[in-house]
């Protein structure tokens, strides 16, 4: 429990009462800078058991609003709560503690941690808070042991406005949010406002919503004829493993096209007329994905890396046109490499972009070749879906059996 005394050390900052708090760690690291000199800084770094974090710790230091319904507080509770691995500290970044100062000591051979707090204003968390409140509100519920990395600064109250900012800066969160401030995403609104899963983007930081514009950006780069033109063996395998290069390659257009005298039109403005084509693509192959596999008389639930549905509950189809629901989870690193492979059937006519044939019908027509190369690459990468979604091999046969299929029918 905390305790509240008056703390009587040397304090430029303000003088007066402590909030004191004390709790247990498993291992515990501490950096002095400056030691003995007026600007002394610790850190400490610790790893907690989420039983052993204390309540109560002040918030007034933390920049952001919560919101436990955006895609990352989810996350962070279904490793937290719903995970039974104890690898919640690996996958988390952490919690951040800025304080007056902290103490480690051992008590019945043990390591714990004093806390410190002096200042509403200065000391507190800092960063994490949402994974704070997630720990405090569930820990009752979690029965599997999972830990937790706190952070605890000393020292910082003539720059802790600038840590913080920087504490709390995503760049992908934050050039995000300015583009949505400059409405550089306002004809990917229009072009699908007639769609429900039009309400569920999140464009800007603590948006509420089930897809990020990030990742629809990393879908439509697949199909940038101009960055990755065809019979150039260059293939989009950054859609996969890097959405920020994704993001950065959508603002760079954007922002070269608005160039006064430039008349050219960005290969994501060309694509407009394609965007929901594209997007019902990834929603097709998703869908008929488990099946093509299971009707060649394979188990898909088996194969590692796919999550089948329990008691009912299906996965949500994010990007159907209505609420459907699939009983497999797939992995991006089977999906993405497939419906790269379209990009061979775009073509550009008078600055937009269009089929050369429809996707749909090849995909009819070669999709449970599609999927059983998928699967077999996967395989021989040791069932590492990852690794099988960043073998440039695999992106490049794909992308020729989409080839092969319109020259020998065109």
């Amino acid at each position: 429990m905390a305790t509240t005394v008056i703390e009587k050390g040397k304090n430029n900052f303000t003088q007066g009462e402590c909030q004191i708090f004390e709790f247990k760690v498993d291992s515990a690291r501490v950096f002095t800078e400056n030691k003995g000199q007026g600007n002394e800084q610790m850190t400490g770094i610790f790893r907690v058991d989420v039983q052993e974090v204390p309540e109560g710790i002040w918030r007034e230091t933390n920049l952001r609003e919560r919101n436990f319904k955006t895609p990352v507080a989810k996350e962070i509770f279904r490793s937290l709560v719903e995970s039974t691995v104890d690898n919640f500290h690996l996958l988390n970044r952490g919690i951040l503690w800025s304080a007056y100062k902290f103490e480690v000591f051992e008590r019945n051979n043990e390591k714990y941690v004093r806390l410190y707090l002096n200042h509403r204003g200065l000391h507190g968390n800092v960063d994490g808070a949402h994974t704070e409140d997630l720990i405090i509100k569930y820990k009752s519920s979690i029965k599997c042991r999972k830990r937790v990395t706190i952070e605890i600064m000393t020292g910082i109250e003539g720059y802790f406005e600038i840590l913080a900012a920087s504490r709390n800066t995503n760049v992908q969160v934050q050039n995000k949010s300015k583009a949505e401030l400059a409405k550089k995403f306002e004809y990917i609104k229009k072009a699908i406002k007639d769609k429900r899963y039009a309400k569920e983007i999140i464009y800007k930081e603590n948006q509420e919503g089930t897809i990020d514009i990030d990742d629809l950006l990393a879908i439509f780069t697949m199909f940038n004829i101009e960055r990755f033109p065809e019979n150039s063996k260059k293939h989009p395998t950054v859609s996969y493993g890097r959405k920020s290069s994704c993001e950065k390659y959508f603002l760079e257009a954007y922002d070269n096209e608005e160039k006064e005298g430039n008349p050219v039109k960005s290969p994501y403005r060309k694509m407009i007329p394609i965007i929901t084509d594209i997007i019902k693509l990834v929603d097709t192959v998703e869908r008929d994905f488990p099946n093509l596999y299971i009707n060649t008389g394979h188990r898909y639930s088996v194969i590692q890396g796919v999550a089948q549905a329990v008691k009912g509950k299906g996965y949500q189809r994010l990007y159907a046109d209505g609420e459907e629901f699939s009983n497999y989870s797939s992995p991006n690193g089977f999906i993405y490499p497939i419906v790269a492979a379209f990009r061979y059937l775009v073509k550009e006519e008078n600055g937009e972009y269009s089929w050369k044939k429809s996707p749909f019908l090849v995909f009819s027509e070669i999709g449970e070749d599609m999927v059983l190369s998928v699967i077999e690459t996967h395989k021989s990468l040791g069932s590492n879906a990852n690794a099988t979604g960043k073998f440039i091999g695999l992106w490049d046969a794909l992308y020729n059996k989409v080839k092969i299929n319109y020259l020998e029918n065109h």
